[in-house]
């Protein structure tokens, strides 16, 4: 007879974390749905969670430890694999740490990578403790290169959070701009979903700006087509006419919770008070000037003042005198968008904003701006995609919409600081903009010192590892990694350039791979473990969102994976990882780092660093600390529990009129940080471009956007869709059908633009760069692009495009602020049979 059973887990097939009921029968999952008690998910799964359990039962899965017996690594090489035990396997892992813990010259914890962009099975989790105790260096290869590096820096400057979204739940306008909010993975998109749903018709007005009409244009209210890498040019002209045509703007807000009243001298820095050195305020009723947390009749927002030999203004008149250049009439030139049309949706948010009303929300009264911005990759991945970023940011916290009810919300809150100057600084494991860190010679292999107000600088890692000399010349020794863990982060198919990744890899002696199926990365691998697939895994993440009741839930296994594990029960990798620690001999810093992590000490739950515990134990203690006494390992693993909600207040949920610090609208402190870059720079002897670090946001073209000649006249940019996320469908059969039998692969050209190149649909054509990078496609006319863009699909499956085959990462393409790599390329079209060569190699595992 059948047993059959419901387990209630999550999806970790992206960031969103949906919760999930899966269904098996004699222990194998046939279905899975969504959870309709997860008020996170709101009991939906995309189609590529609902189709996630058929990859479970993939003929590609590795089930034993291969070791690499060919000493060649290449996109053409063949590894050889050698199948071995669990325990060959594990103690060749830890005799590659041992040696280098024991490395004469001194141990440093940055000669061992681990590359992952998993975190939900690492926040504050017993792998991350390892990984600490190791003082590894943690990176994210795949999209460190161009994902949020114009969004997470924003979001920590004004909100204190990783994330940033719209509160949907109050939002009357939303305005997209290189996003797909309530469409595409971010950490919010079945709650935006669901709200934005609720509220149609009428009830709420999105607007997609983005070269392409993808998923979630497709659902807006209406679609504005843009020049890719003009998106600043378009946000600069909107925020010129709020504050100098239309005068809308919070003006209480931006006097009280904001740096805009600070004086600025004609050198772009804050005049300062001559004893306390704190930033001057102007007085309008006494006529003179303060320090900004004086007593103070009448701040001053406008205006033009002397401060004893020195001219100066409000940061705020700054502002506006530094937008007047952005007309409608000079954006519809940078961007193609009709001025009529940036006039309209200027009026629109201004009237959405409701500037000086309130809500009642839970019987606290709140400020009211139902209106903001949403962005993403579409304008980070640019070569001046910071400068984008803050010329996004820049127009909610005009507006006062930063944190309240309807307006910009953030996403894994942070704790925060107030700098001297009344300014919030975040405080977050990863990098942050302010402070601006020091800048110091870099001894870094992703050169992070030489970026210090980026979030991360990943980018950098393969061009440092193959010509240091090139970008920081022979001044600075960069400590090398020895070992490369890699587990979810395939990096030789999500960055650039996949023989140019290879080639730096090749430098690194030993890549370790966990893996559910071989992809390019496991390839150049010289030992890989088993994967779980997230149906085979534990993981008690915490998930906590302010724009949410306060919720935390988990991942348990629904199912065993097909091989024979070296434990009882494999239920996550961390299990390896504490086996290698205690074979290494560091397993007593593991623990000691879990009992600072996880606030352990002094409590009845603090582990002995002489003890030896076993993964779930340590789990166990993990939770009932974090969770209370009833809500351990055994509360956890019950199949239909383990998940806690509570009320958040309001003044949890909407910290904007609570905050007693400042946020920015002028940047001042990305003037010190270029020029103390400019002065390292000089001295290193090394040529690095300083020129964005500017206080105020501005446009600049790209280099695809200047350098349009001949038949190179057309921009090549990708998009996602829902089903084909960070690459881990693409040999799912039913997610590979969904994608042939919807066209999805192809790439689109505008009708006009096909009948001027000679092309129709379905012809295989060569997309071809100035460079000489090329990739083959299927085309498809479609009036949802813009008509000078050829658009493509992510991830490659089979007759796509291999959009990632022609990004090269170098000074031209460089953000040398946010270190993102440009990918607006562009691109000559070709009947393939007309094109000569060969086509650059795409590995296909």
């Amino acid at each position: 007879m059948s047993v059959e059973h419901t387990t209630r887990t999550a999806c970790s097939l992206c960031w969103n974390l949906c919760g999930l009921i899966a269904h098996s029968i004699d222990g194998k999952v046939v279905k899975v749905e969504g959870d309709p008690e997860n008020p996170h998910s709101h009991g939906h799964l995309c189609a590529k969670g609902l189709a996630g359990h058929l990859s479970l039962y993939s003929p590609r899965r590795i089930t034993k430890p291969l070791i690499r017996t060919n000493p060649r690594k290449g996109l053409d090489e063949d590894p050889r694999w050698k199948e071995v035990s669990w325990e060959e396997a594990l103690q060749l892992f830890s005799e590659r740490i041992r040696a280098i813990r024991a490395d004469p010259r001194g141990y440093d914890g940055r000669r061992i990578m681990f590359a992952t962009f998993d975190h939900w099975n690492l926040y504050y989790s017993p792998m991350v403790c390892w990984l600490n105790a190791l003082q590894a260096h943690r990176v994210v290869f795949g999209a460190g290169c161009f994902c949020g590096n114009g969004l997470h820096p924003q979001a920590y400057l004004n909100l204190a959070a990783f994330e940033l979204t719209p509160d949907m739940k109050y939002a009357e306008y939303v305005l997209l701009v290189g996003a797909q909010t309530g469409s595409i993975i971010q950490l919010d998109i079945m709650s935006s979903a669901k709200y934005m749903a609720e509220k149609r018709p009428g009830g709420i007005k999105v607007v997609a700006v983005s070269p392409v009409c993808a998923y979630a244009a497709s659902r807006a209210e209406e679609w504005i087509p843009i020049r890719p890498g003009t998106d600043a040019a378009f946000l600069l002209a909107l925020a010129n006419l709020l504050v100098n045509e239309l005068k809308i703007y919070d003006a209480a807000f931006l006097t009280e919770r904001t740096n805009a009243p600070y004086l600025i001298g004609e050198d772009g820095h804050y005049l300062r008070d001559r004893v306390s050195a704190k930033p001057l305020v102007w007085d309008a009723v006494e006529g003179k000037a303060k320090p900004f947390d004086s007593q103070i009749q009448g701040v001053a927002l406008d205006g033009e003042y002397r401060v004893g030999s020195r001219t100066c203004r409000p940061a705020f008149q700054v502002l506006k005198d530094h937008l007047r250049s952005y007309t409608p009439e000079r954006a519809e030139e940078i961007t193609s968008i009709p001025g009529d049309t940036t006039r309209r949706v200027a009026k629109e948010m201004a009237e959405a904003a409701h500037i000086g009303a309130t809500i009642e929300v839970e019987g606290q009264e709140l400020p009211y701006r139902p209106v903001t911005v949403a962005w993403y990759r579409g304008i980070s991945a640019h070569k001046h995609g910071f400068l984008t970023g803050n010329a996004a940011l820049l127009i909610p916290t005009i507006l006062g919409a930063i944190q309240v009810p309807g307006g910009l919300v953030g996403i894994l809150p942070e704790p925060e600081d107030t700098t001297e100057d009344g300014l919030m600084a975040a405080r977050a494991r990863l990098g942050v903009p302010y402070p601006p860190r020091p800048v110091v010679r870099p001894s870094r292999i992703d050169l992070f010192e030489l970026f210090p107000v980026a979030v991360y600088s990943w980018a950098m890692i393969v061009p440092a590892l193959l010509q240091p000399e090139r970008w920081v010349g022979g001044t600075a020794e960069l400590v090398r990694p020895e070992l490369l863990i890699i587990y979810r982060d395939n990096a030789v198919k999500n960055i650039y350039s996949p023989e140019i990744v290879v080639e730096a890899l090749r430098t690194i002696p030993f890549i370790v791979s966990f893996a559910v199926e071989p992809d390019e990365t496991t390839r150049v691998a010289d030992l890989v473990f088993p994967d779980l697939h997230h149906l085979e895994k534990l993981s008690e993440s915490l998930y906590f969102r302010i724009n949410e009741p306060g919720l935390w839930y988990g991942a348990k296994p629904a199912t065993k994976p097909p091989f024979e594990p070296p434990y009882d029960h494999l239920v996550n990798n961390a299990e390896i990882l504490l086996e290698v620690a205690k074979r290494a001999g560091f397993i007593d810093e593991v623990y000691r780092v879990a009992n600072e992590m996880w606030g352990l000490k002094g409590t009845e739950y603090e582990l002995d660093p002489k003890g030896d515990y076993k993964y779930l134990e340590l789990i166990d203690r993990r939770l009932r600390s974090m969770l209370g006494k009833e809500h351990g390992l055994e509360w956890f693993l019950r199949p239909e529990g383990s998940i806690l909600k509570w009320n958040a207040s309001p003044t949890e949920h909407y910290k904007g009129p609570f905050r007693k610090s400042r946020i920015h609208l002028y940047h001042e402190f990305m003037l010190s940080a270029g020029e103390s870059l400019t002065r390292l720079s000089q001295e290193m002897g090394i040529e690095w471009d300083t020129s964005d670090y500017l206080a105020l946001p501005v446009w600049k073209p790209c280099p695809s956007f200047t350098d349009r000649i001949g038949d190179f006249d057309l921009f090549v940019v990708n998009y996602k869709v829902p089903i084909q996320i960070h690459g881990v469908g693409r040999f799912n059969p039913f997610l590979r059908q969904l994608v042939e039998a919807r066209r999805l692969e192809a790439s689109l050209v505008h009708p006009v633009t096909a009948a001027r190149k000679g092309i129709k649909d379905g012809d295989l054509v060569w997309l071809e760069t100035p460079t000489g990078r090329r990739t083959r496609s299927v085309i498809l006319t479609s009036e949802r692009v813009h008509p000078e863009v050829v658009a493509t699909m992510q991830h490659r499956i089979s007759s796509g495009a291999d959009f990632n085959s022609l990004l090269v990462l170098n000074r031209e393409t460089l953000d040398f602020v946010g270190c993102t790599v440009d990918s607006c390329l562009l691109v000559k079209v070709s009947k393939a049979e007309q094109a000569s060569g060969i086509a650059p190699h795409t590995l296909e595992p």
